[in-house]
């Protein structure tokens, strides 16, 4: 699936970049750092390869990974005092592509207005504008056909979307029952967005999908970074390893240096090096609990699990914040088709 033949070639082997999982960002993070081909990138990322795996391209299939151990980590939160002391499922995908493996395709875009945020709070160039830029640059946008575009009174040309990029994104298809439903929305009030793709998402709009609108099967990162771009020889992959923790040296002014990973594989602990970056990209989830496990943390919560403190920083695996999803449904009276 790589230029990887076996654990022989990344064992104590040294790269340029280590990224950690190959989930959404790991692999588009390693399709752009290896389009230098003097650089050297791995990734290592726990699941398995999954490719071209009906269950994950047909795009009628999703929610149906959730559980899956090959597909999903299924984690579950403690019990949640404003929850009548329910536990909240977290899934998180598990595998190459990870969550854009196994989400429902929606393809949205923020306000303009949170991500100049980033710069307002200093941030040089974590704008909007540039976050615009970036977005364009991956996406290849599908427009509707044209039948649909006069049923849905919609113009797409307005639309802001890259045209020329890796990622497929596109309205497969709209149904009767969904003209049914804006119909109504307007005669309630509810106006549609005014730029829902481009800053301004502010009320009801036709929500795209990461899908490819003519084989109706998913687009994700490794159909879009990884697969282009697999058999380079400066980019390998190996699938099925652990990183356990980062290794670190002691830095300047009490900093730490990243040197390498640790990571499990067919049963033995590894280790392999890193000239330049060691790069996160476990997930919301993943990512603070390796910096745990790697002796950055809160001092408090590592000496509990007795992870010698090598860097207290008590910002790490604190405030995790989940959007919720409320669902309401109706039955209707048998006049109503």
């Amino acid at each position: 699936m790589s230029n990887v033949s076996g654990i022989d070639k990344v064992s104590g082997q040294s790269f340029d970049y280590i990224i950690a999982g190959g989930g959404g960002c790991g692999l588009t993070l390693a399709a752009r750092l290896s389009e230098d081909p003097s650089t050297a990138v791995l990734v290592l990322e726990s699941g398995g390869a999954n490719l071209n795996d009906p269950e994950l391209l047909h795009a009628a299939l999703f929610g149906s990974h959730f559980g899956k151990p090959q597909y999903d980590w299924a984690h579950n939160s403690v019990k949640q005092k404003h929850l009548n002391n329910r536990s909240v499922y977290f899934s998180r995908g598990k595998g190459l592509g990870g969550s854009t493996a196994i989400n429902f395709l929606g393809y949205c875009k923020p306000p303009a207005r949170h991500i100049d945020d980033w710069e307002t709070l200093g941030n040089p160039g974590w704008n909007w504008e540039a976050h615009q830029e970036m977005l364009e640059r991956i996406e290849r946008f599908q427009p509707p056909p044209e039948d649909i575009q006069i049923r849905s009174k919609t113009d797409p040309s307005a639309w802001k979307f890259g045209r020329n990029g890796q990622l497929l994104v596109g309205i497969p298809s709209i149904q009767d029952g969904e003209l049914k439903l804006t119909e109504a929305m307007e005669n309630a009030g509810l106006r549609p967005a005014p730029q829902p793709y481009n800053g301004d998402p502010n009320g009801w709009f036709w929500c795209a999908s990461t899908c490819d609108t003519e084989t109706y099967t998913r687009s994700y990162s490794t159909t879009a970074f990884y697969l282009p771009n697999k058999d380079r020889p400066n980019l390998s992959v190996l699938t099925d390893a652990h990183v356990r923790r980062v290794l670190t040296q002691p830095g300047a002014a009490g900093n730490l240096t990243a040197t390498g990973v640790e990571f499990g594989y067919g049963g033995d602990i590894h280790s392999v090096r890193a000239t330049r970056e060691v790069i996160l990209s476990a997930g919301a989830l993943k990512s603070p609990q390796i910096l745990e496990l790697s002796g950055i943390g809160r001092n408090d919560v590592l000496s509990k699990i007795g992870v010698p403190v090598k860097l207290d920083l008590p910002g790490v695996g604190e405030n995790m914040q989940e959007h919720m999803a409320l669902a309401m449904s109706w039955e209707l009276k048998n006049e109503f088709p």
